[in-house]
């Protein structure tokens, strides 16, 4: 998949339709897979040093992350890769951002600090620019890094979400 992706973001020979075609062709794929092998292609895309996850259309963007958001796999998946590459993208379409946040709130990641980050650039932004479903959903992935008793960053990241 990351091959067609190739030729679609940077082979000059193929046609824009095809280009288009192929970047159909590996969503779609993505969208039927349900197998580890989804979450290690997700994975190398998102970290993949030429940025082709980035280049891609936001709708093509969201696909994928649903797709890979969806996984239910032994031992558990955890988004991280997702959280990370959403902190390091804040300009990501809001259609791309929530799907992002839909992944991490339901497959958690496996350290807060990403979405300590994404908290920061949240209450950064002026409250009434922020979408409430991002929000829910940002709240909704920090909660299992929440330890009674300890307050922390994540305490502190959860408070300044609500209060804001």
């Amino acid at each position: 998949m990351l091959g067609n992706l190739e030729v679609a973001l940077v082979d000059p020979n193929p046609e824009p339709a095809e280009r288009f075609r192929l970047k159909q062709f590996v969503a779609a794929t993505a969208e039927g897979m349900r197998t580890r092998e989804l979450a290690s292609f997700v994975e190398r895309l998102i970290k993949d040093e030429a940025g082709f996850f980035s280049k891609l259309d936001s709708s093509v963007q969201s696909r994928i992350l649903a797709a890979y958001g969806n996984l239910h796999l032994t031992p558990p998946l955890k988004a991280d890769v997702v959280a990370d590459w959403l902190a390091t993208h804040p300009q990501a379409s809001s259609e791309v951002q929530l799907a992002a946040a839909r992944a991490l709130a339901r497959l958690g990641t496996a350290k807060p600090e990403p979405l300590v980050k994404l908290v920061k650039l949240v209450a950064a932004t002026p409250a009434g620019e922020r979408d409430p479903q991002f929000v829910l959903l940002l709240e909704q992935a920090l909660k299992p890094h929440v330890v009674a008793g300890q307050p922390g960053e994540v305490n502190a990241a959860l408070e300044s979400l609500r209060n804001k």
